[in-house]
């Protein structure tokens, strides 16, 4: 009885002691900041989180074998300055990122399909030029190209800026046909 008397004294004497611990843990931890999760994404990154998930998802896009093809079809007076993955909305400006407009059903049948929506920006010399490259890659097969925005620099050299639908699965005609003449020069 004596032992048991001894425990409810020390636990008079504990308890209160336990409760102002208590206290001042539920006040630490109340100015504590509370965990929000990950940092929230703009609109912006979203989207090209979105896009470039699609793209990694479905390992269709190649770099190498896009620069491969232009190099290909790009006439000899002509230069590409900026090759930006899709459109940003109706402001009409383009980023060298990945970003998509999800407002396009075009975008969406695209992307669907295993198609890339690009933004060429090239220089060329004369404006026939960039019309030869436009030709050349509605042509080609894996391109479907309409011209957006053209501008004219100081030393006469012509901007054009290029909406391009790029299939990376279909093959390119004209780069088969150059393969072809060389092995014709080859033989010869």
């Amino acid at each position: 009885m004596a032992e048991a008397q001894a425990v409810e004294t020390e636990i008079a004497v504990l308890e209160p002691m336990v409760k102002r611990q208590e206290s001042q843990v539920a006040e630490l931890q109340s100015k504590l900041p509370r965990d929000e999760g990950p940092p929230r994404l703009s609109l912006e990154q979203t989207l090209a989180l979105q896009a470039a998930s699609g793209l990694i998802d479905r390992k269709a896009f190649s770099w190498s074998i896009l620069l491969s093809r232009l190099e290909a079809i790009l006439p000899d007076d002509v230069r590409v300055l900026n090759i930006g993955i899709g459109r940003l909305g109706s402001e009409g400006k383009t980023r060298s990122a990945v970003i998509v407009d999800t407002k396009s059903q075009q975008n969406a049948q695209a992307r669907q399909s295993g198609n890339v929506n690009l933004t060429l920006e090239v220089v060329g010399q004369k404006p026939s030029s960039i019309t030869d490259l436009i030709a050349r890659m509605n042509e080609s097969g894996p391109f479907s190209v309409q011209p957006r925005t053209q501008s004219l620099m100081e030393n006469g050299e012509v901007i054009f800026e290029l909406d391009v639908e790029y299939d990376p699965a279909k093959p390119s005609r004209l780069v088969k046909k150059k393969e072809s003449k060389d092995r014709e020069e080859k033989e010869q």
